[in-house]
């Protein structure tokens, strides 16, 4: 049955998965009572350009074939506004290994990503019975790049965390994936590693899982530009940069 882009497949997995070109939130391990600044980045951009917040996740399939549609947008939308990484938290916290009717499901999945947007997938690691999909392990390492550099380096590191697990079938569940990447950022492995076992950095990346929730993001990709306390909803789901170009021109003047 073909189905139409952005509706959500809720019969499959238990609402984990969505080959529509989007991937839906799975939040049952997101804790709720914990106190978020989610306001900060807002306000810590008060008089500068607007900000293009992208809610993502690195483990989200639709977002590895979107990631040289927001890297066009950000090299041409890079006098207009500045572009924030937001991780999402697709599904944070799993403990069990794939089994077999999720592993056939994302199969499924990655071949519609890769016809879709032309981004290449090694389906290797879905021949493992040990591994565990677990979006958090990468979710701090990206949020520990973020703190010991800056946004554009997060989100350069977040396209190559991407590439080595989608591309290379590197384990995210293992440290080593992400500090084999640190030289190009010349960022000291030591310090990354004290980094990604602090409690701050998991409050700091339930607080990015707290963004997504207050713009009342329910899947990945997304994008939404904000400029003060003026907020708007570009787009939601994979799209091309040609697709996506016209919504960031119309967004860019309704803030006008």
């Amino acid at each position: 049955k073909k189905i139409k882009p952005g509706i959500s497949l809720v019969s499959i997995r238990n609402r984990q998965f969505d080959s529509t070109m989007i991937h839906r939130i799975v939040s049952k391990n997101i804790p709720k009572k914990r106190t978020f600044n989610i306001r900060t980045a807002q306000q810590s951009n008060m008089n500068r350009k607007p900000i293009l917040y992208y809610f993502g996740d690195p483990m989200c399939s639709w977002c590895w074939g979107f990631a040289p549609t927001i890297e066009q947008v950000r090299q041409q939308f890079k006098d207009q506004f500045d572009v924030k990484l937001v991780i999402g938290g697709l599904r944070p916290g799993q403990k069990e290994p794939v089994d077999t009717s999720t592993k056939n499901f994302l199969t499924n999945c990655w071949t519609q990503v890769n016809k879709a947007s032309g981004q290449p997938f090694n389906f290797g690691l879905l021949e493992r019975n040990d591994f565990v999909y677990d979006t958090l392990k990468p979710s701090l390492a990206i949020v520990a790049v973020r703190q010991l550099a800056d946004e554009d380096t997060a989100l350069e590191f977040y396209h190559d965390v991407q590439k080595a697990f989608y591309q290379h079938n590197h384990d995210t569940n293992d440290i080593n994936t992400y500090i084999q990447l640190l030289p190009k950022y010349g960022i000291d492995a030591e310090t990354f590693r004290n980094l990604y076992a602090s409690d701050d950095l998991r409050d700091d990346t339930y607080n990015d899982f707290a963004i997504a929730r207050s713009f009342l993001i329910s899947g990945f990709p997304a994008l939404a530009l904000v400029d003060g306390e003026i907020k708007r909803k570009v787009s939601s789901g994979w799209q091309s940069y040609d697709m996506l170009e016209p919504k960031i021109n119309a967004a860019l003047v309704s803030l006008e």
